[in-house]
């Protein structure tokens, strides 16, 4: 069974898609505030029609006690990130095995950009061994199903524009921003937060 549970943060409601059975991980999807899907990926990126479970407690006896609680965690700390605060997230709920092998190289990599800092899309190619690979790289970011737990809001262009977000550059600014990066008159991220 397929879940959609929204989750309100302070800058929008965020869609959390989760498989409620035993299968592990279980995460299928994290949709941003305001984020407009490609119709070609609508079964992966938007809710099924009509199957809203805001409370996950009620379906309990559909899933084990662990999951259970590893679906509460994920949620108070998708709370707690939209907050502010600093949460340390895990890969491990993540169906990442919906994404192509590339995908998966490129949204490991930039999970591991540490908060306050960004990376660009030129560098993750690089990182990668893919020296022309940069539009490569920020199409694996445009179809992260993942977003805030894989924080391809910290990946931005060359000089420090900010590119592309699927929840919209004001957000993207305002993600930033909340993990204390910092901007010039022009909107382009300071050197020093570029890796």
């Amino acid at each position: 069974m397929i879940l959609y549970t929204p989750i309100d943060i302070p800058l929008g409601r965020v869609g959390l898609l989760w498989e409620a059975g035993r299968r592990n991980p279980f995460i299928l999807r994290i949709i941003l505030p305001g984020e407009v899907q490609p119709k070609k990926q609508r079964s992966r990126r938007e809710p099924p029609d009509g199957i809203t479970n805001p409370d996950p407690d009620g379906i309990a006896g559909f899933m084990p006690r662990a999951k259970q609680l590893r679906l509460a965690e994920v949620i108070r700390q998708i709370r707690e990130y939209g907050e502010g605060r600093d949460v340390v997230f895990t890969l491990a709920d993540l169906d990442i095995d919906l994404c192509s092998p590339f995908q998966r190289r490129v949204l490991i990599l930039t999970f591991k950009i540490p908060r306050g800092k960004v990376a660009t899309y030129g560098g993750l190619a690089r990182r990668l061994l893919l020296p022309r690979g940069a539009r490569a790289a920020g199409t694996a970011l445009a179809h992260n199903p993942f977003p805030l737990i894989i924080p391809c809001h910290r990946v931005v262009r060359t000089g420090g524009d900010l590119g592309g977000f699927g929840g919209g550059i004001p957000m993207k600014k305002a993600l930033l921003a909340m993990e204390g990066v910092t901007f010039d008159e022009r909107n382009r991220v300071r050197p020093e937060h570029i890796l």
